[in-house]
């Protein structure tokens, strides 16, 4: 009995091991990390992932180990899981425990941008989140494929009256064990409470 578990063991280790592209998940730990976190190799990669950019920084509000953000893995094969996961972070993500970033969603973090990521989420496949400003997903949350969530309009808009130029940005806070369905638009302002 020893000898099958173990089997099964090393099993799922080796299936696991070998989907991680471990090129570019020690780029992105050592590239965005403090040394101390990287080696700990809290953020791994399995799926086709496109880095655009990493010159922001990553706050881990939860003990560090291997495997707490996973970038790239296809949780809900739906057929636009085929494409990239496109991660941008020049700003701050915050993350508060081990969470998955479908392979084909976007993750834009801008550069007074923060994003906060609570445990036990999931960010389906075709999903874009934006944070320009500040979006908050609540623990245990789930964002179905081809959903976007955005706090800015990016473009200026301007006062016809006053000739006054403005971007205005306002916070996302969506709630703990929420369901956003599929193809769902949170734009600022939007408050989501926790479900009960």
């Amino acid at each position: 009995m020893k000898f099958r578990n173990i089997y099964k063991l090393f099993r799922y280790l080796a299936k696991v091991t070998l989907r991680i592209r471990w090129l570019k998940t020690i780029y992105m730990n050592f590239k965005i990390l403090p040394f101390r976190q990287a080696i700990h190799i809290p953020l791994v990669i399995v799926g086709k992932v496109k880095i655009r950019d990493l010159s922001g920084q990553i706050d881990f509000q939860c003990p560090i180990r291997f495997g707490l953000l996973l970038i790239g893995k296809d949780v809900d094969n739906m057929p636009i899981s085929f494409l990239p996961t496109q991660i941008l972070i020049q700003g701050t993500l915050i993350i508060e425990g081990a969470c998955i970033i479908n392979q084909s969603a976007n993750v834009i973090v801008w550069t007074h941008g923060i994003l906060k990521l609570g445990e036990g989420i999931l960010i389906c496949s075709g999903v874009t989140v934006k944070a320009v400003n500040f979006v908050a997903i609540g623990k245990y949350s789930m964002i179905s494929s081809g959903s976007f969530i955005m706090d800015s309009n990016i473009h200026c808009i301007r006062d016809t009256e006053t000739g006054e130029t403005y971007n205005p940005t306002s916070k996302i806070q969506i709630g703990s064990y929420c369901w956003l369905s599929m193809y769902a638009t949170v734009l600022g302002g939007e408050d989501y409470q926790t479900a009960v």
